[in-house]
C-alpha cells in the first residue's frame, strides 16, 4: 500500500490486493465542500416549499431522503443556481450534483452548466462541461429522486463555484440533495481573462494569468493560444496564435497580457481556445473566460399597459450571445432600481404595483458572458398607473378554523386593515355551509401566514365582495391570477345576477397565472354591490382578480339573457311573460323540461344543488319519467338578431350520464336553432350547432357556441333537446 501528498489539503490512496482476483478503489481527493470555509449559496434563500429550508442540507453528507427547493411562488425565475465560496482560491474541476425530490410541476432543470468567480467580482461560464450520465433536459422525462450526475469541466483556481441553469416545471424550481466539489490542482494553471464584451472595430484586452506550486514547479513551460480571430502583424502578416515559451526564472506567477482587434464586421460571439505543456502535463487547457459577446445594445419597442398589474413586452435583441432580459423599475422621479432576474421571454408583468402610485419601467439585455446593455442609454417607459383595483381571494370561515380542503389550518382574526374586512367579503365553503354572516369573518391562510390564496377548493365554493361603485357606468372583471391541475370554471355574478362564466386551464396547479377574463364590461349604478365568484367545475387554486369601473362600453352586448329567477312555476316560463315552449315529446309528463331550484327538495339520485347551477334552473331528468324514450324540448322565445353580425350563446348545463345506460341508450344533448323565414313568414327547419352524447361522460361545464353563421342578420329560436334517453 502507498500513500502521497501533492499539498496539505489534497491527499490520494489506491489500494491493491491480488486475492482470487484484482480488486482497485480510489479515492478522488477531499470534497471541498467540506471544508469549513466552504459557505453554500442559492438563488432562493427563503423558500417556501415542501423541502428543508436550511442551505447547510448541501454540505451535510446526506444524498437521499431529503432536498432543499427553490419553488417560492414567484414562478418568474429564469435561472436558478446553487454553490459555493471559499475563504480563498481551490482548484475545482468537478460538482457532482445529487437531485433532490423532482415532479410534474418542477424540481428539475430546462438547462444546466458551471460557471465560476476567479476573484469574487463576477462570473465565468466553465469551459468543457460534460455531465455524466447525460441530463434530460425535457418536461416529459421520467425522473429518479436523488439521482445522482457528475459535472466535469475545464478546472480552475476559483473563490466560487455554481451549477446554473434554468429551472423546470410549470412552477419554474429546481430540487437539490447535496453538491459534492473536487479539483486535483497541477503543478501549473493559467486562467484566462476577458471583457465582458466587445465592441466590433474596437481591441479587447486579454490576459492570461499563470499560478505556479512552487513546490513542482517544472523546468519548461509553453502556452499557445489560438487566436479566434486572426491578427495583422508588423510587416502584414497574419498572425493565428500567441506562444509564450517560458523557462527558468520566467517559470512563476505572472500575467501575459495581449491586445486582440475585433474587425468591424464582427458581430457573433468570439470563443478563445488555449493550451500549455510542461513535463506530464501535455496539451492541458488554458480556464478561465473563454467567450466574448457583443456588447448588448437595449432593446427597443417597449411597451406598458395596467390593469391590476403592469404588463412590460419589449422587441427582442437579435445580437448574438443574448442570454435574456432584466426589468428595472421607478416609481417616482428617483433611480430606477432592478425589479426582476434574469428573463427569457420577452414580456413581464409586475404584480407588485400599488393604486395610487405612478411607475415607469426600462429593460436592459444581458449576454453570455453577463455583460449587460447601458441602463442609462435604455429607453424608459411613460409613467403609469394601474388601473383597476386588485382583491385578494382571502380565505375565510365561519365556523371556526376550516378552508377549503378540510380542517387543516388554524383561524385568526382579520385584520382591520387588510384589504378586504368584515361586510364587503364572505367566503362559502360549499362542504360546511356556512351562513352568511360577516360579523364572524376569520381569515385562514391556505398554507402559511406569507401566502394568502386559496386552495383544494371543489365545485359549488364561492366567494362574494362588496363595492362602492363610485359612479353609474360600466364594469369589468378583467384578469384572475389562478392555477388549477385541469380545467375549471367560475362563474361570475354582479347583485346575484349572471354575468358569464371564465374557463382556464394552467396545467399545474403550482403554476400562477395571470388569466384574462374575456367576460363583456356590464352595467351598474353607482352605490354598493356585490360580486360573487363561484366555482362551478373543476378545482382551482385563486389569489386575486382585477376590477376596473367606469370601464368603455363594450362592443359586445347581451342581446338576450336569462336565470329563471323571476318564475315561480313551470307554469310562468311558458306563460306569455316567460315566452319559452316546452315541448314533452315523450308524451311522458314527468320527463319534461321544469323549474327546479339548489334549494328545493332533491331530484330522484341527486341533490338539488347541482354543480354548475345557481339559485333556480329548468332540469329534464329521466329518472322522474320511469322506463320509456325521453324526447324533451326547450325552446326560447324569438331572439332578433337583425342587427348583429357576431352572435355567440352561452349557458351553463349538468350533465349526468348513466354509464349501464351507454350502448343501450344515446343519451344525446343537442343545441339547435330555428331561423325565421321573412318571405314566407314561417319557422325554418330545427339544425343542430352542437352536439353531446353519453359517452362523452358527465359535465357541469358551461357551454358555448358561435351561432353567427346562422344567426347573422336573422331572427331565430334556440332549442335544447334531451333525447334517446332513459332513466337519465
Amino acid at each position: 500500500m502507498r500513500s502521497w501528498s501533492r499539498s496539505a489539503s489534497l491527499t490520494f490512496t489506491a489500494y491493491f490486493a491480488l486475492l482470487g482476483g484484482l480488486t482497485i478503489t480510489a479515492v478522488h481527493g477531499q470534497n471541498l465542500a467540506s471544508r469549513g470555509d466552504a459557505v453554500p449559496f442559492a438563488r432562493v434563500t427563503e423558500p417556501s416549499g415542501e423541502g428543508l429550508k436550511d442551505l447547510a442540507v448541501l454540505k451535510d453528507g446526506i444524498t437521499t431522503a431529503q432536498s432543499y427547493d427553490s419553488y417560492d411562488g414567484a414562478n418568474v425565475a429564469g435561472e436558478d443556481w446553487y454553490g459555493y465560496t471559499w475563504s480563498a482560491q481551490v482548484y475545482v474541476d468537478k460538482l457532482v450534483y445529487y437531485e433532490g425530490s423532482p415532479s410534474e410541476a418542477g424540481g428539475f432543470w430546462r438547462s444546466l452548466t458551471v460557471q465560476y468567480s476567479l476573484d469574487g467580482t463576477g462570473w465565468v461560464e466553465a469551459g468543457g462541461v460534460a455531465i455524466s450520465p447525460a441530463y434530460d433536459f425535457s418536461e416529459a422525462a421520467v425522473r429518479t429522486p436523488y439521482a445522482k450526475y457528475e459535472t466535469s469541466f475545464t478546472g480552475c483556481l476559483v473563490t466560487a463555484v455554481r451549477i446554473y441553469g434554468q429551472p423546470g416545471g410549470p412552477a419554474d424550481y429546481t430540487s437539490i440533495a447535496e453538491l459534492e466539489a473536487y479539483g486535483t490542482k497541477p503543478p501549473v494553471v493559467c486562467a484566462r481573462l476577458l471583457p465582458s464584451g466587445y465592441q466590433a472595430g474596437g481591441d479587447i484586452q486579454v490576459s492570461l494569468v499563470l499560478t505556479v506550486d512552487s513546490q513542482q514547479k517544472p523546468t519548461d513551460v509553453t502556452i499557445e493560444e489560438i487566436l479566434p480571430v486572426p491578427q495583422v502583424g508588423e510587416f502584414g502578416d497574419i498572425i493565428e496564435a500567441f506562444i509564450w515559451y517560458l523557462t527558468g526564472d520566467d517559470v512563476r506567477n505572472q500575467t501575459l497580457p495581449y491586445t486582440l482587434s475585433i474587425p468591424p464586421d464582427k458581430a457573433d460571439v468570439i470563443v478563445f481556445n488555449g493550451t500549455m505543456d510542461y513535463a506530464g502535463h501535455e496539451g492541458q487547457a488554458v480556464s478561465g473566460a473563454h467567450k466574448v459577446a457583443p456588447q448588448p445594445a437595449s432593446p427597443s419597442g417597449l411597451a406598458v399597459t395596467f390593469d391590476a398589474d403592469a404588463h412590460l413586452s419589449w422587441a427582442p435583441n437579435s445580437q448574438q450571445g443574448i442570454l435574456g432580459y432584466r426589468v428595472y423599475r421607478s416609481d417616482d422621479a428617483a433611480d430606477f432600481t432592478e425589479l426582476s432576474s434574469l428573463i427569457l421571454d420577452v414580456s413581464f408583468i409586475d404584480y407588485f404595483v400599488e393604486e395610487g402610485k405612478a411607475y415607469r419601467y426600462k429593460v436592459i439585455a444581458e449576454n453570455v458572458t453577463g455583460a449587460r446593455s447601458d441602463i442609462a442609454a435604455s429607453e424608459a417607459s411613460e409613467f403609469g398607473t394601474p388601473t383597476m383595483t386588485r382583491r385578494q381571494f382571502e380565505d375565510y370561515d365561519f365556523e371556526g378554523g376550516n378552508y377549503p380542503g378540510g380542517p387543516l389550518q388554524q383561524g385568526y382574526a382579520a385584520s382591520y386593515r387588510s384589504d378586504i374586512y368584515l361586510s364587503d367579503f364572505f367566503y362559502q365553503d360549499s362542504q360546511q355551509t356556512n351562513d352568511y354572516r360577516p360579523d364572524d369573518s376569520m381569515a385562514i391562510p391556505a398554507f402559511n401566514a406569507q401566502e394568502r390564496y386559496i386552495a383544494q377548493t371543489t365545485p359549488s365554493d364561492w366567494w362574494r365582495f362588496t363595492f362602492d361603485v363610485p359612479q353609474d357606468g360600466y364594469v369589468n372583471v378583467s384578469v384572475i391570477r389562478a392555477a388549477s391541475d385541469g380545467n375549471a370554471t367560475l362563474e361570475l355574478l354582479w347583485d346575484e345576477s349572471h354575468k358569464g362564466w371564465f374557463l382556464f386551464n394552467t396545467n399545474g396547479r403550482y403554476s400562477y397565472e395571470i388569466l384574462p377574463v374575456t367576460l363583456p364590461a356590464f352595467y351598474s349604478t353607482a352605490g354598493q354591490h356585490t360580486l360573487r365568484i363561484m366555482l362551478s367545475e373543476g378545482n382551482a387554486e385563486l389569489d386575486y382578480f382585477g376590477i376596473g369601473f367606469n370601464q368603455p362600453e363594450p362592443r359586445r352586448v347581451p342581446i338576450f339573457t336569462e336565470d329563471f329567477e323571476s318564475y315561480t312555476t313551470t307554469a310562468d316560463i311558458t306563460s306569455s311573460s316567460g315566452g319559452w315552449t316546452i315541448v314533452n315529446g315523450s308524451a311522458i309528463p314527468e320527463g319534461a323540461w321544469q323549474l327546479w331550484s339548489t334549494t328545493g327538495p332533491p331530484l330522484v339520485y341527486e341533490s338539488a344543488d347541482l354543480p354548475g347551477m345557481i339559485g333556480k334552473y329548468v332540469v329534464s331528468d329521466g329518472e322522474f319519467a320511469g322506463p320509456g324514450d325521453l324526447d324533451e324540448q326547450l325552446v326560447t322565445p324569438a331572439i332578433d338578431c337583425a342587427t348583429y353580425a357576431k352572435v355567440t350563446v352561452q349557458f351553463g348545463s349538468n350533465i349526468q350520464v348513466y354509464e349501464n345506460d351507454i350502448g343501450i341508450y344515446d343519451q344525446f344533448y343537442d343545441l339547435d336553432i330555428s331561423i325565421y323565414n321573412d318571405a314566407t313568414q314561417s319557422w325554418g327547419a330545427w339544425e343542430t350547432v352542437s352536439h353531446y352524447e353519453g359517452t362523452d361522460g358527465d359535465s357541469s361545464s358551461p357551454r358555448s357556441a358561435d351561432i353567427s353563421a346562422k344567426a347573422d342578420g336573422k331572427k331565430i329560436k334556440l332549442q335544447w333537446r334531451f333525447w334517446k334517453a332513459n332513466y337519465d
